[in-house]
């Protein structure tokens, strides 16, 4: 029997093992790199992510068909009121309003226009990072007037709340609705259309109401009447026989101190907040001191030269760009802003000659030093002239009664009557809008509460009463 010869298989020869050490090194350096590289995707995507939210990397909306990316952005809020205005910049129409647009820091010119409206235009500074906003009131080209009276109105008195107006009338049918009547003008419900007027007193030839003063209660809840035949106390709320009320003129000093001392409670209260280098200009070189209605600006007319101190408030992180003026000249009307620390210019007042008598009144604060809870005097209370007393008390509640602007309730725009012409204009002096050329009664013009309208006397008929309209700026 044959003999099988087994062959043994070859062997494998393998390779050496590698260190342990080595297994380890690589496992490391690989680690490593993927930490080094997670953490530059992490931090190169939180810088990219936070320049993105500060507006940085976005395309310059100046040229919508040929936007272009850029490294650095500010916003631009085109706002209007009312909407769907077109926007320009540079003279290139971008888009409608309301809006953002992301632009390049720079300078631009910027118009808003609406068919049967004024145009707005601005040039307007973007910042890196920044908001801008345009927050432009466009107004009627021919707005539309509207009559609030019917039987004639005279010898006005606004409210200080805003709210109210007291006229009288003696021109109805019936003699019993003669007298003094109250329009309220804080319109409610889904219309801003004005309540009628309702008859507060009655009329009496001895009372010669259409030559009466009247001094409001701080709260707008009651008034003084100063006749011909004594004084009053009224509610502004029901209609009061004048024949039938107890005068109270030997305690009338009293009442009016007591609404005083309430005024000079809220004066400092809203004051308090401005800085004191501002405090002293209006105390000591300044008159006519009005606040804005949300109390972020003053209203002010330079009664000497002066200079605002740049840079008085810190931390101030964006500016209005329009052109300031710090440097003060007597007789100049300007606008403080509190919350951007800018002063802006809107005119001189009227130079009265020397031979005439000025129709203004002046409005001087009530308190002499911020410092000092008591450092005041009754500034308005002059004794024994409740006549001149009551016209302190009016141009101190209204500047409806001296030569500067009225503020409208956005605190954004003003109006005023200039030469028998009403004007609004924004707070920076920009955008001025001539609403009304004409006759006006007693040189009357008042911003209605939602700065919705401008209520203005007048007559429009040879010999006819004057009547309380309303200018609808706002449709």
């Amino acid at each position: 029997m044959p003999v099988k010869k087994v062959t043994a298989s070859p062997k494998v020869t393998r390779p050496p093992a590698k260190p342990k050490s080595d297994s380890f090194a690589r496992r490391s350096l690989i680690g490593i790199i993927y930490t080094i590289v997670s953490a530059c995707v992490i931090i190169g995507g939180t810088y990219i992510a936070v320049r993105w939210a500060r507006g940085d990397f976005r395309l310059d909306q100046v040229d919508p068909l040929n936007p272009t990316l850029a490294r650095e952005t500010g916003l631009l809020s085109v706002t209007s009121t009312p909407q769907k205005a077109s926007v320009y910049i540079n003279d290139r129409f971008v888009t409608a309003t309301d809006d953002v647009l992301y632009l390049a820091p720079g300078e631009y010119n910027v118009k808003i226009i609406k068919d049967g409206y004024a145009t707005w235009e601005k040039n307007l500074t973007i910042s890196r990072s920044l908001v801008t906003s345009t927050d432009a009131l466009l107004i009627p080209s021919s707005p539309s007037l509207t009559a609030l009276t019917f039987t004639g109105a005279q010898n006005l008195s606004v409210s200080p709340d805003g709210l109210k107006i007291i006229y009288y009338t003696a021109s109805t049918s019936a003699t019993t609705k003669n007298g003094l009547y109250l329009l309220d003008i804080n319109a409610t419900g889904f219309t801003s259309s004005p309540k009628l007027p309702v008859q507060i007193t009655d009329d009496a030839p001895q009372f010669d109401l259409a030559n009466a003063e009247i001094i409001w209660s701080a709260n707008s809840n009651q008034f003084l009447l100063k006749t011909a035949s004594g004084t009053f106390l009224l509610s502004a709320y029901s209609l009061s026989p004048l024949e039938s009320q107890p005068d109270v003129t030997f305690r009338a000093n009293q009442i009016i101190a007591d609404w005083e001392s309430e005024m000079v409670l809220r004066e400092r209260q809203f004051l308090a907040r401005y800085p004191d280098e501002v405090l002293e200009l209006i105390t000591d070189s300044a008159k006519n001191v009005y606040l804005s209605p949300d109390k972020k600006k003053l209203l002010y007319t330079a009664t000497a030269s002066a200079v605002l101190p740049e840079h008085i408030l810190e931390g101030v992180i964006s500016q209005n760009s329009q052109p300031q003026t710090r440097t003060l000249v007597a007789g100049g009307v300007y606008v403080y802003d509190l919350e951007e620390d800018t002063n802006f210019a809107l005119g001189q007042e009227k130079v009265i000659a020397a031979e005439e008598t000025s129709p203004y009144l002046t409005k001087q604060l009530i308190t002499s030093d911020f410092a000092s809870p008591s450092a005041y005097l009754n500034q308005l209370i002059v004794p024994d002239d409740l006549l001149q007393t009551a016209d302190n008390f009016k141009v101190y509640h209204s500047s409806l009664y001296a030569d500067t602007y009225q503020w409208l309730s956005d605190s954004r725009h003003l109006a005023r009557i200039r030469d028998g012409q009403v004007m609004i204009v924004s707070y920076d002096n920009t955008n001025p809008v001539l609403l009304y050329s004409g006759h006006l009664g007693e040189n009357f013009l008042y911003p209605w509460p939602d700065s919705s309208k401008l209520l203005i006397l007048t007559s429009f008929a040879t010999g006819s009463l004057d009547n309380i309209y309303a200018i609808e700026i706002k449709k």
